[in-house]
């Protein structure tokens, strides 16, 4: 395989569209995870050389949320070896907003991994989206409501954007030259979590109550500001609605 593209992280919700996506446009791909295609563990470095080798890109979409400080050393080493090969062009993926979230571990450990990329003699870009569609159903729902009814901050927004869409943003920017820090990546619509809550229950994701509470802290009064969103730049095109509607047949578009 001639100068592949290699993607860490591509069994993942962003790793797997990106992949397909690579492909679909007739590029080599290596799909790098633990278990997949091409196996290599960031976290050990067991596979990872021969993985590099010869590559002309990486994106970077691994990332471990439950344990989100192996995913600096994690980065490091992927560094490292990407500069003993001499690949050409490092694509790290972040989040917007991260930086107003200091007391968050992953979001600390997002903007270290930046920091390292930054850092690196490696050609690279950074490319910063809001949350994917997924995150709030998938991942902080069934923690929100995991005692009983379903608990949002009234007032906290959110500015979701469809991962297929920033996977074929990477496909992109993996096209083209390094290009430092670009801007913002968003959906298409500013929303509040209490709506996507009432409406993902609406679609049939959930039975549990909705409760909307005025909630405390730093955390909460940066969601209520915005600190995730990026109101200039609204990228995406599919919205929250129709996202739903391919979920489950017969929700509203």
């Amino acid at each position: 395989m001639a100068n592949p593209i290699v993607v860490t992280g591509a069994t993942g919700t962003l790793g797997r569209p990106l992949v397909a996506t690579l492909r679909a446009r007739g590029l080599a791909v290596r799909a790098l995870s633990r278990r997949g295609e091409v196996r290599a563990d960031l976290t050990t470095g067991e596979g990872l050389e021969d993985a590099v080798r010869g590559a002309a890109v990486i994106i970077h979409a691994a990332s471990d949320p439950q344990h989100p400080e192996h995913d600096v050393a994690a980065t490091r080493r992927l560094i490292e070896v990407a500069q003993r090969h001499g690949v050409g062009h490092f694509i790290y993926i972040s989040i917007v907003g991260i930086e107003k979230f200091s007391g968050m571990a992953y979001y600390r450990v997002k903007l270290d991994c930046e920091a390292l990329v930054r850092g690196s003699t490696l050609p690279w870009t950074i490319l910063r989206a809001t949350q994917f569609f997924e995150l709030l159903p998938e991942r902080m729902f069934p923690v929100l409501g995991r005692f009983g009814p379903l608990v949002v901050g009234r007032g906290w927004q959110i500015q979701p954007v469809e991962v297929r869409e920033v996977a074929d943003k990477l496909a992109d920017i993996a096209a083209g030259p390094p290009a430092g820090m670009l801007p913002d990546f968003a959906g298409p619509e500013l929303l509040t979590w209490e709506q996507m809550a009432r409406d993902w229950k609406r679609a049939g994701g959930t039975r549990k109550p909705v409760w909307a509470l005025p909630l405390p802290g730093a955390v909460s009064r940066a969601m209520r500001a915005g600190a995730l969103t990026a109101p200039a730049h609204t990228d995406g095109k599919l919205r929250w609605s129709q996202w739903l509607h391919e979920r489950f047949a017969g929700a509203a578009p």
